[in-house]
């Protein structure tokens, strides 16, 4: 527990309690939760003090119980028992231009309950607030979710819906509780499932990069001074990465043009994995999530990237083709035999787990052998418990990945082509769990060029009859 010894939860920060009770209090009629964005770190309560400042001022500290339902609470002692936790609203990157505005709202719930009742009260204090801050930590407004000290024998819950002062820069919510007779022990009001939750249209568009509450030719400039001078331009690396994928390049530059000419952003495809693989000197693609399947009428991409049908196949359940027996979703393509490779033998990658690696053979959840291709940028997570192995040849499916850890490198834009097999004319399945072929536009007389990889063999210029079936990874 983060204690420290102070008379006062408000050491530090100016301004006082006397500006507190002439301010009116708003109410509004909520939107739906999932509207809202949660600015608390664990404010139902884990059975920790993380996230939060937690102090008595004399040594009486909460404790922690563990109710009937199996959740926990914070339970007050007999001296008055403080919880605080401060938000910086700029660093959760809500606009200041909205709240100086007065346009942006917040609501403030907590959950309580009495543990012991004297002469029929519950407490000697027990209360929830919020309070705001200026950016030289001023007290400039101040709402109480509750104020009471009456026994409530099961939980209740209360709410307060109001507006945030303009020129607030910070939230301190507040929580204090005390026993209503001063009994040895914790015997206090209890709390937990404590709430700060803003309207997510109060925080800056991703492509207002200097964060003036405008979007134009200023942030694209922005974007450029970052790239050019690293952080000489007064803009963060987490601002100037309008498009939220770890990078700060021309791609966030084509993402602000996008909303200043579109009037909003160019959002992922469903289906895509979310990061650019060049497939042409001149062009890059995005890839689906899985491989084409065709189920009961209906085509459609695998649920997971690993995941293929193998010998179970049908006429109205199959994710393996023929040569152009397949029919590609509205916007997507299948690569020619050309644009394979130089996806896998040509270009060049910006790769932080291997340096230059195009391509990993690899095995998931040690179970789903297959090729791992990396996109053209690519940060690796450092909690995806990679084993590497060899890159760009095929030299087995040494590196290994849990599919936790895959799960990270998949949301880094990896792509998983599963060694699904295939079927040559008048035979049965063939290379299932440990050969992967995939299909092309390019024929050659009456094969057609299919990548093929296997334990110890890429094959980038095999060919096949167009009667063999391969599995189909389309682009757009």
């Amino acid at each position: 527990m983060k204690t420290s010894n102070i008379s006062s939860p408000f050491r530090g920060i100016r301004g006082g309690l006397f500006l507190l009770l002439a301010l009116p209090l708003f109410s509004l009629a909520a939107t739906a939760d999932d509207n809202y964005v949660e600015l608390l770190t664990n404010g139902a309560c884990d059975g920790t003090y993380n996230g939060w400042e937690a102090s008595t001022g004399n040594g009486k500290d909460w404790a922690i119980a563990t109710e009937a339902d199996g959740t926990y609470s914070w339970v007050s002692s007999f001296e008055s028992c403080f919880l605080l936790q401060t938000i910086d609203l700029i660093e959760q990157n809500v606009s200041t231009g909205s709240i100086d505005l007065g346009e942006v709202w917040l609501k403030a719930s907590a959950q309580m309950r009495s543990s012991k009742m004297y002469n029929g009260l519950g407490a000697s204090l027990a209360m929830t607030a919020v309070y705001m801050l200026d950016a030289d930590d001023n007290i400039i407004g101040e709402v109480e979710v509750f104020r009471d000290r009456s026994y409530f024998e099961n939980w209740t819950t209360f709410t307060k819906t109001f507006f945030v002062v303009p020129g607030t820069r910070k939230l301190l919510y507040y929580v204090v509780g005390k026993d209503i007779e001063y009994w040895v022990g914790n015997y206090g009001p209890r709390f937990r499932n404590l709430s700060l939750a803003i309207p997510k249209d109060a925080f800056y568009s991703r492509a207002d990069v200097n964060r003036d509450d405008k979007i134009n030719t200023t942030d694209v400039v922005g974007i450029y001074s970052y790239i050019e001078q690293g952080d000489a331009s007064g803009i963060t690396r987490a601002w100037a990465d309008a498009n939220r994928d770890t990078q700060v390049n021309t791609t966030d530059v084509v993402a602000v043009y996008d909303i200043i000419i579109n009037g909003e952003p160019q959002e992922l495809p469903a289906g895509a994995l979310p990061y650019p693989f060049s497939i042409h000197a001149d062009y890059t693609v995005l890839f689906a999530k899985g491989n084409l399947q065709y189920v009961d009428g209906n085509w459609q991409f695998a649920a997971h990237q690993y995941e293929y049908f193998g010998t179970d196949q049908s006429a109205d359940h199959k994710d393996m083709f023929p040569y152009f027996e397949y029919i590609c979703p509205e916007g997507w393509f299948c690569l020619s035999n050309e644009e394979w490779t130089y996806l896998l033998s040509q270009r060049t990658v910006s790769n932080s787990l291997i340096d230059g690696a195009l391509y990993t053979l690899a095995t998931l959840g040690g179970q789903y052998k297959g090729m791992i291709v990396f996109p053209d940028e690519y940060n690796h997570p450092a909690d995806a418990d990679f084993t590497p192995g060899t890159d760009n040849n095929g030299t087995g499916f040494s590196a290994t990945v849990s599919l936790e850890g895959w799960a990270l490198m998949e949301k880094a834009g990896a792509m998983f082509l599963p060694c699904a097999g295939y079927k040559s004319q008048g035979e049965t399945w063939k290379g299932v769990d440990v050969q992967g072929c995939y299909m092309t536009t390019s024929p050659t007389g009456v094969n057609y060029y299919d990548p093929w990889f296997g334990s110890d063999f890429v094959s980038l210029t095999e060919t096949s009859n167009q009667n063999t079936w391969s599995s189909v990874r389309l682009a757009r």
